[in-house]
């Protein structure tokens, strides 16, 4: 995908439109946008090619064997700033990336209704989205409302003219570079994670996962379930903590609970892995049954750090880790065979 982009926005023949998403009575819809002067099409167009520069391209990284490293939004892995498939169910999509979508599935025999800037309210749109196409290939460039994207005329509202200063008679719309979501090629990929939690609806497909693995951890028999009035809600006092909530979900997905870890285990990755153990404490239950004891917040996070650990996971399935962050001090692999 990354040499497809840079092939793209090498062509001098692309060719753009645009739409605004407004928000109509808290009714989203699209116009397109008529770009009448012969300059703003092309001036656009070469905007948003240096944003896919900048804002994908620069984000892809490459693997040893030259393929794009592009992870799922779903993994929840998120500590790089990097590109992501946007691999959300349909139903649990929100209405602005449904729209972006249906955009991005126009056709040439589609008639999509105008935008009127004499019959919209300027204020009304929360976003825009830049379409690009060489003939073959499309892109379709999300870009939500920043706070400088409005100008509003007022009665002081000037604009150079030559050496003269004029009164700007109209209200002003500001273009940015910023790319937050885009369709190439007929998939969806996600760039700014944190606009996507806080508006478009990730924050709760991420609950929705947490609500799907806490029952899976608390199963693995290294939580003492009777001293907990409920269980299922013993990661509840984190969820304003969104970091926190994003590396539990991850859980869901890496792999570590098909490995059937016990406490003898995260004894030994505690004693291979210092860095990571230090805030996991094993206490007994009255009858001598060893669990992971879980009373603070600082526990709970070091835990989920433990499950989610490349370099811990590595031993315990002997495959090479991903990251190579730490390694570990001590080698665990013959007491864990």
């Amino acid at each position: 995908m990354k040499n497809e982009l840079e092939a793209f926005v090498q062509n001098n023949g692309l060719t753009g439109e645009m739409f605004f998403i407004i928000n109509d009575n808290d009714n989203y819809i699209y116009r397109r946008v008529i770009l009448h002067d012969e300059n703003t099409e092309p001036l656009i167009t070469e905007n948003f090619k240096k944003s896919i520069t900048d804002e994908i391209i620069k984000r892809i990284s490459i693997n040893d064997n030259g393929d794009a490293i592009i992870d799922n939004i779903t993994d929840m892995n998120y500590e790089h700033k990097g590109v992501y498939y946007f691999d959300i169910a349909s139903e649990d999509k929100s209405t602005i990336i449904k729209i972006i979508e249906e955009i991005s599935s126009l056709t040439v025999a589609d008639n999509p209704i105008d935008f009127k800037f004499n019959d919209v309210n300027l204020d009304n749109i929360i976003g825009l989205v830049y379409h690009m196409s060489d003939g073959d290939k499309n892109i379709f460039l999300y870009q939500h409302r920043y706070p400088n994207f409005l100008h509003k005329k007022s009665r002081l509202s000037f604009l150079g003219e030559g050496d003269v200063l004029v009164p700007i008679p109209y209200d002003m719309i500001n273009i940015s570079k910023v790319i937050d979501f885009f369709v190439f090629d007929g998939i969806s990929y996600a760039i700014n994670i944190k606009l996507l939690e806080e508006r478009y609806g990730l924050t709760q497909v991420i609950d929705n996962m947490v609500s799907e693995v806490t029952p899976k951890i608390i199963e693995m028999e290294i939580v003492n379930k009777s001293v907990l009035a409920e269980p299922e809600k013993i990661f509840d006092d984190m969820k304003d903590d969104r970091g926190f909530m994003r590396k539990l979900a991850r859980v869901l997905k890496n792999g570590i609970l098909e490995l059937n870890i016990d406490v003898n285990i995260v004894n030994e990755i505690k004693t291979s892995f210092p860095t990571i153990g230090r805030n996991i404490d094993i206490i007994n239950d009255d009858n001598g049954m060893q669990y992971i004891k879980l009373t603070s917040k600082a526990r709970k996070k070091a835990f989920i750090r433990l499950l989610n650990d490349e370099a811990v996971r590595s031993v315990l399935t002997q495959k090479p880790s991903i990251a190579q962050n730490h390694k570990p001090e001590k080698n665990i692999t013959s007491h864990m065979m």
